[in-house]
């Protein structure tokens, strides 16, 4: 594992080259649907070897370019501040989320299979489009266009990073790294890499779900 600094924090981050081929301890943390803002998105089948379809958008938006709401990874309601005293997963040990409607926001919001991502399905996700950095109106972000069948979808930019000109996407997966981390997908003009990153901090959900 490497050190990534972003920001000007300390981030843990293992680098993926784009080019190449039961949850522990849920007391702190309950269902709250009805709080977040948006719709349910369709579904988009990109052809995918794994089978799983992608949302056409954000948890919290109603269409693609939107950012949508921010949660903290394992949490299923945004927060007005995001630190680690907040934090409902900071420090706990927890397994895979996907699917579980205590921590998976996607799942708590949407129901039915909406999840989160695995890692894997980040990788495919990568590994099987062609992903240019472009506009959709008037919103920057990357443009995920199947190798295999032509479908896309949108991922927007979700925040401008304060006195650089660069704007970031950055989306949870539903997977753990330590006990103080989780992986995310994170992406701007230049580069894609998938890492582990602070739980604590407020980033984007894409939801997927199985055929």
């Amino acid at each position: 594992m490497k050190t990534l600094s972003i920001f000007g924090n300390a981030l843990f981050a293992l680098f993926l080259c784009v080019n190449l081929s039961s949850c522990d301890d849920d007391s702190d943390n309950e269902i709250n649907k009805g709080d977040i803002h948006g719709t349910v998105a369709e579904f988009v089948d990109m052809g995918f070897p794994s089978g799983v379809l992608w949302a056409s958008h954000n948890v919290g938006a109603s269409k693609p370019e939107e950012r949508g709401d921010m949660f903290a990874w394992g949490e299923i309601k945004p927060q007005k501040s995001y630190t680690k005293e907040n934090s409902l997963t900071y420090g706990k040990k927890i397994s895979n989320i996907a699917g579980n409607p205590l921590y998976d926001a996607a799942n708590a919001n949407w129901g039915g299979s909406s999840r989160l991502p695995t890692v894997s399905e980040f990788k495919e996700l990568v590994k099987y489009t062609e992903h240019p950095w472009t506009e959709q109106n008037g919103v920057k972000g990357r443009m995920f266009t199947s190798k295999i069948n032509g479908n896309s979808i949108f991922l927007p930019h979700t925040k401008l990073i304060p006195n650089e000109d660069l704007d970031f996407g950055e989306y949870w997966s539903s997977e753990p790294g330590d006990i103080n981390s989780a992986g995310l997908l994170s992406f701007w003009q230049y580069n894609i890499i998938l890492g582990w990153f602070d739980r604590y901090k407020g980033y984007v959900i894409r939801p997927v779900k199985d055929k």
